[in-house]
């Protein structure tokens, strides 16, 4: 049987995609999913099967703050190298009938301590996922704003907003907006003429950028349609979604990684073909050689 390679991000993308595509409901046979440890390692790797190997590479990477219209354009019909139409894997964990399943197998452990007023279905699923949105939508909107400047900047030269390593994200409007400007007016001290524009881009017009950004990712038929679930940061969403479950009661606190490792679980046991809209997982499935006459 030839082999046929899908490189990924990270171990944790990995396992999504083993449980799905590997003996799984759909399974694509001779597929091998291997962890590039790193984003921006993706492409070597599958460079390096691809020269080293007379087998099938092709890679999957995480949509982040990329446009709609780059996302598409890696699903065209001859492409090998393709990204989720998700901010990333963990959003596809995040369907309310996943939460509730994972919630389900949480309570059921003989070590939890469930609180009465919390439910284990799919519409506490839904005003979790809900809650957990509504706590993320101020630090989405400011990297929404962040990656929008940052598009428009790079005709200019170098990137901004290289974060350092233990840098805490703002937690208020005034804060992102604040911390927007300053690493704008840094940049174009820095590199001066190459990124002139930054120097353009002042208090009112990040304020106005952030107000609009914030609204739209709280705007009701945002949240009804749970526009979350593509757009927000998914690890981010399984935090607040752990730290939930504590404040409403669940002992010993259920920790991001044990929630993660839940939702795989109901994932492996719920999913089929079509379960998500679009199903990205079967789409890339096809892509790879998988057929089969039931799945629509």
């Amino acid at each position: 049987m030839p082999t046929t390679y899908l490189v990924c991000e990270g171990p944790s993308d990995a396992a999504v995609l083993t449980r799905v595509l590997v003996g799984g409901t759909i399974s694509v046979p001779g597929l091998v999913v291997k962890a590039a440890h790193g984003s921006g390692l993706v492409r070597q790797v599958a460079t390096y099967l691809s020269r080293e190997t007379k087998d099938t590479v092709a890679s999957v990477q995480d949509r982040d703050f990329r446009t709609l219209d780059e996302v598409e354009r890696s699903w065209a019909p001859d492409s090998r190298r393709f990204i989720w139409r998700r901010h990333m894997v963990e959003n596809y964990l995040l369907e309310p009938p996943l939460i509730a399943s994972a919630l389900e197998r949480i309570r059921r452990s003989p070590r939890t301590k469930w609180p009465n007023d919390l439910g284990d279905d799919t519409a506490t699923a839904e005003v979790l996922l809900a809650e957990a949105a509504r706590v993320e939508a101020p630090r989405h909107a400011g990297w929404m704003c962040i990656h929008e400047i940052r598009r428009e900047l790079e005709p200019y030269g170098r990137r901004v907003f290289e974060t350092p390593t233990g840098w805490v994200e703002p937690e208020t409007a005034n804060g992102w907006t604040d911390y927007i400007v300053s690493e704008l007016q840094q940049s174009a001290a820095v590199w001066g003429s190459r990124v002139g524009k930054a120097g353009a881009i002042g208090q009112d017009c990040v304020g106005t950028m952030y107000k609009a950004a914030l609204q739209a990712v709280t705007a009701a038929d945002y949240v009804a349609s749970r526009g979350c679930l593509t757009d927000f940061r998914g690890h981010r969403l399984l935090s607040e979604l752990s730290r939930l479950l504590s404040a409403r009661g669940v002992s010993p606190p259920v920790s991001r990684e044990t929630l993660r490792v839940y939702l795989l679980e109901s994932l492996a046991s719920l999913y089929q073909p079509g379960f998500f809209d679009p199903d990205d997982f079967l789409e890339l499935a096809r892509r790879l050689g998988y057929h089969a006459g039931d799945a629509s």
